[in-house]
């Protein structure tokens, strides 16, 4: 019986830990595999051609896993449901982060801050 409660769980407690996102993001991305994942806007570098994005998402309790992505004009950029240019989004807000893997890096396909 101890064994079916433990089966049960393992899910929850492998997603409080961490260990399914850091095994998710662990798993190389091939070109144009797209990842999704959540986190904190760490920079916005409108300047840079393209301009960047730096989001940090943490990973267990000491982990933090960092993407940068570039952000072209076909980038899906929302907060709710409207829709927001790459200067509506702030440092240190939580976004959700869709992006894919270029032979120049990553590119996001799409930012959507609550």
């Amino acid at each position: 019986m101890k064994a079916q409660v433990w089966h049960r769980r393992l899910p929850q407690v492998l997603a409080k830990s961490g260990l399914v996102l850091w095994l998710f993001l662990s798993i190389p991305l091939s070109a144009g595999e797209a990842r999704i994942f959540q986190g904190k806007v760490v920079a916005i570098n409108q300047a840079a051609n393209p301009p960047v994005i730096v989001v940090e998402s943490k990973v267990g309790k000491d982990d933090t896993f960092v993407v940068g992505a570039t952000v072209g004009p076909s980038t899906d950029i929302s907060r709710g449901t409207k829709k927001v240019g790459l200067d509506g989004l702030k440092v240190g807000e939580t976004v959700i982060i869709s992006f894919i893997k270029t032979e120049q890096g990553h590119a996001a396909r799409s930012i959507h801050a609550r």
